[in-house]
């Protein structure tokens, strides 16, 4: 009857230079009497010496190791009886502390096994695209030109309100209240001339920008000499000319 070979070390994972391993070698499927008990190191026969010590008792052998840098290779436990042969392997693997590092992740790896299977560095991520600040919720609108000269009776200036935020938005232009111009669902702008301007056009512009997070507003005033104002919310600036 073929014999059926388990072999196990007395550790789990990778072990390092000096620790002592025991491979335990358990034949079943035949008389015991009859094993006879064989051990490899990759294809050289392993025998007892100074750092290897090997016992065989019945249907079960150990091999007691003192791990040398030579030893992180295939263990071969090969079993015989009066008719056949069967075998069982494991490698040993080396726990070495290796880095990796990848300026990209900043990571280091550590305690890999790293005989025969160590591992390459993660790939690095695609570059990062330029940083953009995010936009406000809340629309924030601002006129151009934000300080305009002085306007003479007669003339004609072009204002245009636009804003930032999250689109789209409800632009209006507004005189103490009364509706100048509207354009609704817009992500652009919406501008606003005063044609032929007269005495009573020397007044504030106000423009209000409105999406699904809020309402602002923002004013410039039309001085015909002296100063131009802006008026941000509460806040309003002027300009000696």
């Amino acid at each position: 009857m073929r014999p059926t070979v388990t072999l196990s070390p007395s550790v789990s994972g990778p072990v390092s230079v000096g620790d002592v391993v025991i491979f335990t070698c358990t034949a079943s499927g035949g008389v015991p009497s009859e094993y006879s008990f064989r051990w490899f190191n990759g294809s050289v026969e392993v025998m007892s010496g100074d750092s290897v010590g090997i016992t065989s008792d019945g249907s079960t052998s150990t091999l007691m190791l003192t791990v040398g840098p030579d030893d992180f290779v295939n263990y071969t436990c090969s079993v015989n009886n009066t008719f056949t042969e069967a075998s069982d392997s494991i490698v040993l693997m080396e726990a070495c502390e290796w880095s990796c590092h990848d300026s990209a992740y900043q990571t280091e790896l550590t305690d890999i096994a790293c005989s025969q299977f160590r591992l390459p560095c993660p790939p690095s991520p695609p570059p990062l695209p330029p940083y953009l600040p995010p936009l406000p919720a809340f629309p924030v609108p601002f006129i151009t030109p934000e300080a305009p000269d002085p306007v003479v009776l007669g003339s004609s200036i072009t204002l245009t309100c636009a804003s930032h935020g999250i689109g789209p938005f409800n632009l209006t232009w507004s005189v103490n209240g009364i509706l100048l111009a509207r354009e609704e669902e817009v992500n652009t702008s919406l501008s606003f001339t005063v044609d032929l301007v007269s005495t009573d056009d020397y007044t504030s512009y106000t423009c209000t920008s409105q999406n699904r997070d809020g309402v602002n507003s923002t004013s410039v005033t039309l001085e015909p000499a002296g100063t131009a104002t802006v008026c941000n919310g509460w806040q309003c600036g002027g300009m000696q000319l």
